[in-house]
């Protein structure tokens, strides 16, 4: 049996087979994600959708799941992301954001243990925004994986919904911000874990301010 690959924090990065969305995947492979090598308890992947394979193909730091590629898809690249990484790396926690998300990789690893759940509260509703992204402990990863059954729907909603029928519930933390505010994005000066709605070159500003 092959040796699962270890890391505590194993990020996925929703995205698709779309020109633009190309531009973005490079923007955060020229960023945050140059910090992996320096960062051994991360590893990042994208989450790319295609409705004509069998079973996931991992192809370099691109994870091809088995599901449509649009924005109806998500559920299925979310519960995909899950059962694989169950099934092929031994992590403390997944991280799930988008390609339009900016990550600070040293600070999203030290968000302390014991969480199961944790992200940014939409609206006080009970689950996390998927574009500011979410942790899922493993506990919480197995119930996405065996009940988000949904084939079509908002993602983020789905998952708050299953894990509170599990009765695991969101811990808010506001350092997940999911709108496009740049002045809370990650900064030196202020402690955010991420920014949300960055487009490429917003990414590599964020970056700049970052690498100062």
């Amino acid at each position: 049996m092959a040796t699962k690959r270890k890391v505590r924090i194993l990020i996925g990065a929703l995205s698709g087979d779309k020109p633009k969305l190309a531009a973005r995947r490079a923007s955060c492979r020229r960023t945050w994600f140059t910090g992996i090598g320096g960062k051994p308890g991360a590893d990042c992947i994208f989450l790319m959708g295609d409705p004509r394979l069998r079973e996931p193909e991992l192809r370099g730091d691109e994870l091809w799941l088995p599901c449509q590629d649009d924005y109806g898809g998500l559920p299925q690249k979310t519960r995909g992301f899950c059962r694989w990484a169950l099934a092929n790396v031994d992590f403390e926690y997944l991280f799930k954001c988008d390609d339009d998300t900016y990550v600070c990789l040293v600070r999203l690893l030290r968000v302390p243990a014991g969480l199961d759940y944790c992200g940014w509260n939409v609206q006080d509703r009970g689950f996390a925004s998927g574009g500011g992204g979410y942790l899922l402990s493993r506990r919480a990863a197995q119930i996405v994986a065996d009940r988000l059954t949904e084939r079509r729907g908002p993602e983020d909603l789905l998952v708050g919904q299953h894990l509170r029928r599990a009765g695991i519930p969101l811990v808010h933390d506001s350092r997940f911000y999911p709108f496009s505010r740049l002045s809370r994005a990650p900064q030196p000066t202020n402690a955010q874990i991420t920014g949300h709605h960055h487009g490429s070159r917003r990414i590599l500003r964020v970056h700049r301010v970052m690498a100062r």
